[in-house]
């Protein structure tokens, strides 16, 4: 719609504390007549004689208060016409008087945003004067003190020149681009300046842009909408937007409603006939002006198809898509067609159409639109590249779009190869599948599926495997099959998914619940032997679902490196099942090191290797014998033995046979200790090689020891021991007591034990006729109980030596010794006559005078005794023994000096016993060494006595 064809917009009164929208509303509302009102054919309003009454009055008061009544022109003309000029002012037919005043100004045009070009009507009357020229004065503001004086106008024109171009840049001394203006006109006669027009407030900018239009689609059999949005505004205030639209029959547009609401950005325009087609266009309005008109958008009263859903793959290659989408509800009105569009950079725009690729794509009623065809096939595409489609619906209201959908140029997967089996890493109740991947036709692998029967022949299952679970695992190629029976045969396929879809199933590989055997973990190497020879055992590992039938191994020589096959020679007809072996040959060589490893063989194969046998782990892979017993293993014989400590030695090994065939310069002993025989643990030597070990022990203590010899190959000998010992050491040398000979060639000895055992129990004694220096023949052996020893058939021809030795665990005490002379047969009877009186066969002297040993003790028994005859009793005798036993100052007495001073006493006191005291009185008080040589010197003595 061009210029020419828009309304002369209506004058309106601006109201300053009303926003802009509702002064447009009240403008829009003022310029329809009211009850009482008309318009001319001009569309200016007629105003009534008491209209015209008010306005004057109005205007006479506004000029006197400096504030004269704001009459705003929207448009590019406006008027403001009198029915009758009589009324305007009482003086106006007076000639001479003051012209009336015109219309107030009008925008025009508008141009670089800081010129305005204004006009204004006239109709009143000149008051009897000509015009001669017009005054345009232009101020700030409202106030009168704004304005300049009606002598100084701010711009002239002729008369006949009813407009004027207002240069914004030099109002009042100020820019005013872009910002309001205010302006009044007044004419000039001869009789001088007439009256003022109404101010016109005016925004000094270029006006508005055209707005854009899109079709809002309404959805409606009656009705269409149109969706606008608004260009520059040039910095004026937006008020409103116009909407301009046909009859639908093909006529002009007209004014059809003003868009008061400046939030609003659409407009739906109702009650018109069905499937008709409407032109339509916009304009905005601000407060410089109204802008042209937005360009013709055609609209159908139509209902729009619903949104169809975006396409979808149908069929794929690595270079072609094939799409395919369902038909949208029309709602009414039949779908004409579809477009489908490609997104090639996936950045939400299209990037073309690319079917059908012809035509009008605004046109709902293209020729080229096929209603029925829902696919379409797109190729010479990048393999493995993501592309955007979407399609566009159809009806005769318009169109609709769906979404994008992005959709890779890829096809299914290809036919995958047939999965093998792992026979290493199954067992018997599970197939451990291999599989390789195919090719991805472009698309991105998402995973396999594996499709199993249920063993033996039975048919394939329909479903998945669901133990595998590889649907959405792509890598690493391989899962298992678990839950299956022990030995069964399966039948197996797969296919690979990418993200475009399945491929096609493999061929059918037919494998086994079973594995190659498990690997031996216990592999031991038993023996070895200089023949040479090794023996290893092992346990049958598990046949993991198939029967083993034999075993292989290696034989490696350490030292060279190299290895020899061993094969125990079975097969699945003659099973060779033994897990115990002697083995020979196999390059073996006595005193050298060897290896062996071994694995068990199943129909699905050999197991893994066992790990290599033990080099640590006796006898280390070496073809040696077992090394001899150390000999003469016990107390340490070349040590003093103390308490706090044991030492045990033993003979050392001395030839390599000896060793077992090793040098004998690697035998190493091991001493084992504890305080029990089971409780032995290995001791740390001061040396390997050391063929003695002492063991700090708490004296008193007993521990058991052994030793062994052991050679290079750690095979130790057969132990030598266990031994009792104790941390002690020699007893004490026990104490003499008496050696006397009494009997003829008899001597008698007695002793007393040493009160320090050695910190071990004495086991016994040792007594001794020839100093310890001459045979065993000539010692004897004591309990522990007895502390006294006759020794019998002695030579009275000379004196002999006597001793005796304790003895505990460890060993002898040193010897006791003493001297002794044999009693001839005729000392003997002289001893007894003298000893014993006339009363020769008194048994109880006989037998004091057998058994006096001539201890300190045993002397005082025997004084004791005698002096009791006559009227020195028993009780008396051994009180006043007692008391002369007393020390003096807790000295010790001597028992010797004791008896002297008892027979004394026992004399004065009238024992008879004379010969008793003779016999004491004789010694002197001194110990007297035996019976026999007390009787010998009493014999002598008799006649002095």
């Amino acid at each position: 719609m061009n210029q020419s064809k828009k309304p002369v917009p209506e004058t309106f009164r601006l109201k300053h504390k009303k926003n802009r929208s509702a002064r447009y509303q009240e403008k829009q509302a003022a310029s329809r007549p009211k009850e009482g009102e008309r318009k001319d054919q001009n569309g200016a309003k007629e105003v009534t004689e008491d209209q015209v009454q008010k306005l004057a009055q109005g205007l006479a008061e506004g000029l006197a208060q400096g504030a004269a009544k704001l009459l705003f022109a929207g448009g590019t003309i406006c008027s403001l016409r009198l029915t009758s000029h009589e009324h305007l002012t009482t003086h106006a037919r007076q000639k001479g008087a003051d012209a009336d005043a015109p219309s107030a100004p009008c925008y025009v045009s508008s141009q670089n945003n800081n010129e305005l070009t204004v006009a204004w009507t006239f109709s009143g009357s000149d008051g009897g004067s000509s015009i001669t020229s017009w005054n345009i004065y232009y101020a700030l503001g409202f106030a009168a003190s704004n304005w300049p004086a009606a002598s100084s106008p701010s711009a002239t024109t002729t008369v006949g020149t009813e407009q004027v171009v207002v240069d914004c840049t030099g109002i009042s001394g100020q820019d005013r681009s872009q910002n309001f203006v205010y302006i009044r006109v007044a004419a000039v006669t001869g009789v001088g300046v007439g009256q003022y027009s109404p101010i016109s407030r005016l925004f000094c900018a270029d006006k508005p842009a055209a707005p854009t239009v899109t079709n809002g689609y309404s959805g409606s059999s009656n009705a269409v909408t149109v969706n606008f949005a608004e260009g520059t505004l040039n910095g004026a205030e937006l008020l409103a937007f116009k909407i301009y639209m046909d009859d639908g029959l093909g006529g002009a547009v007209a004014l059809r409603d003003t868009v008061a609401d400046t939030s609003s950005r659409s407009y739906t325009a109702t009650g018109l006939t069905a499937n008709s087609v409407y032109v339509v266009q916009v304009s905005v309005v601000t407060t410089t002006a109204e802008s042209d008109l937005s360009t013709a958008l055609t609209l159908r009263s139509c209902p729009l198809p619903d949104t169809p859903n975006a396409p979808s793959r149908k069929a794929s290659t690595a270079t072609t898509i094939t799409l395919e989408w369902t038909a949208p509800a029309d709602n009414g009105c039949p779908i004409t067609g579809y477009r489908v569009y490609i997104d090639t950079n996936l950045d939400g725009t299209s990037d073309g159409e690319i079917y059908p690729g012809v035509g009008d794509d605004t046109d709902p009623l293209d020729t080229n639109l096929v209603a029925n065809v829902v696919e379409y096939q797109h190729t010479g595409l990048s393999s493995g590249t993501l592309y955007a489609f979407r399609v566009r619906a159809y009806n005769s209201g318009g169109f609709v779009e769906s979404n994008w959908v992005s959709i890779k140029a890829a096809g299914e997967p290809a036919q995958m190869s047939p999965p093998t089996q792992d026979a290493s890493t199954g067992s018997a109740t599970s197939i451990v599948l291999v599989y390789s991947v195919p090719s991805m036709e472009g698309g991105n692998a998402v995973g396999f599926k594996v499709y199993r029967n249920n063993g033996g022949a039975t048919a394939m299952n329909g479903s998945p495997d669901s133990t595998c679970n590889r649907d959405t695992v792509p890598a690493p190629q391989t899962c298992t099959l678990t839950g299956l029976n022990s030995g069964d045969t399966y039948a197996v396929q797969m296919l690979a998914i990418n993200d475009v879809g399945e491929g096609a199933l493999s061929t059918v590989a037919t494998l086994f619940a079973a594995a190659i055997p498990a690997q031996i973990t216990d592999l031991v190497n038993t023996a070895g032997a200089l023949t040479p020879s090794l023996s290893f055992t092992w346990t049958a590992p598990s046949d993991n679902g198939a029967f083993i039938y034999n075993y292989l191994g290696e034989m490696r020589d350490v030292a060279a490196g190299t290895t020899q096959a061993w094969d125990a020679g079975g097969s699945s007809g003659s099973p060779q099942t033994s897990t115990t072996w002697t083995l020979t040959g196999l390059n073996l060589a006595a005193t050298k090191q060897f290896q062996f490893r071994v694995r068990a063989v199943n129909k699905m194969g050999s197991g893994t290797w066992s790990s290599w046998s033990s080099l640590t782990d006796p006898p280390r892979g070496y073809c040696l014998d077992a090394p001899n017993t150390p000999a003469n293993f016990g107390r340490h014989s070349g040590v003093t033995a103390v308490s706090g400590e044991i030492s045990v030695s033993w003979d050392p090994l001395l030839t390599d046979a000896e060793a077992g065939g090793d040098n004998v310069d690697n035998i190493i002993y091991e001493v084992y200790a504890g305080t029990s025989t089971g409780s032995m643990t290995k001791q740390t030597t001061v040396n390997d090689y050391d063929t003695n070990f002492t063991l700090a022990v708490s004296a008193g203590t007993t521990y058991y020891f052994q030793v062994r010899a052991v050679n290079v190959a750690g095979v130790g000998s057969s132990w030598a021991g266990p031994i009792e010992l104790v941390s002690a050491e020699v007893p004490g040398e026990p104490t003499l007591l008496s050696c006397t000979s009494t009997v003829s060639e008899q001597v008698d000895i007695s002793w007393t034990p040493n009160a320090f055992n050695g910190n071990s129990m004495v086991t016994h004694y040792i007594v001794s006729e020839d100093n310890f220096t001459n045979s065993t023949e000539q010692m004897a052996e004591v309990s522990n109980t007895i502390t006294t020893y006759s020794f019998t058939g002695q030579d009275p021809s000379g004196p002999i030596h006597y001793g005796v030795r304790s003895v505990n665990s460890v060993g002898q005490s040193s010897e006791a010794m003493c001297t002794q002379l044999a009693e001839e047969t005729s000392k003997w009877l002289m001893w007894n006559l003298m000893a014993c009186g006339t009363a020769m066969v008194r048994e109880s002297h006989r037998r004091m005078c057998q058994e006096f040993e001539c201890g300190p003790t045993d002397f005082l028994m025997l004084v004791c005794d005698g002096i009791s005859e006559g009227g020195f009793s028993n009780e008396a005798a051994v009180k006043l023994a007692a008391k002369k036993l007393q020390a003096a100052d807790g000295q010790p007495v001597d028992p010797a000096k004791a008896a002297r001073a008892v027979c004394e006493e026992a004399l004065k006191s009238g024992s008879t016993d004379n010969l008793t005291c003779m016999i004491v009185l004789m010694a002197g008080g001194k110990p007297l060494p035996s019976c026999l040589q007390l009787a010998t010197d009493a014999a002598h003595a008799k006649d002095t006595w």
